[in-house]
């Protein structure tokens, strides 16, 4: 009489296993994707620094815009900001746009 064992699953096969292989190959391909983005941006991107002197803004400011959604950018593996060329030109027209229509503060003279 012999003794029947289900057979050993490799950690591929187990539950936890395919999980964990699914995550892991989710994860290299956004790692792709987002080098792929980096590469097609590369040659028309800005970084905060660039983006700031053409926004007459602190890079601070460039990086909380972006934070808030107002300005996109791509994030290298190592963490660099990159802006592409069309939004930062949008943002800067805006913000030209809306000094061009803002009443002056002109001070006035009291008689």
């Amino acid at each position: 009489m012999s003794k029947e064992t289900t057979p050993q699953l490799s950690w591929r096969q187990s539950r936890y296993g395919f999980v964990a292989f699914n995550l892991v190959s989710l994860l290299v391909a956004w790692t792709v994707l987002r080098m792929v983005l980096l590469l097609v941006f590369k040659s028309a991107a800005f970084s905060s620094g660039e983006a700031a002197r053409i926004l007459d803004l602190s890079p601070a400011m460039v990086r909380l815009l972006e934070r808030n959604g107002r300005l996109p950018a791509v994030k290298t593996a190592s963490g660099v900001r990159l802006f592409d060329v069309r939004d930062v030109r949008r943002l800067a027209d805006e913000r030209a746009e809306r000094r061009r229509t803002a009443p002056s503060a002109a001070p006035t003279a009291v008689a």
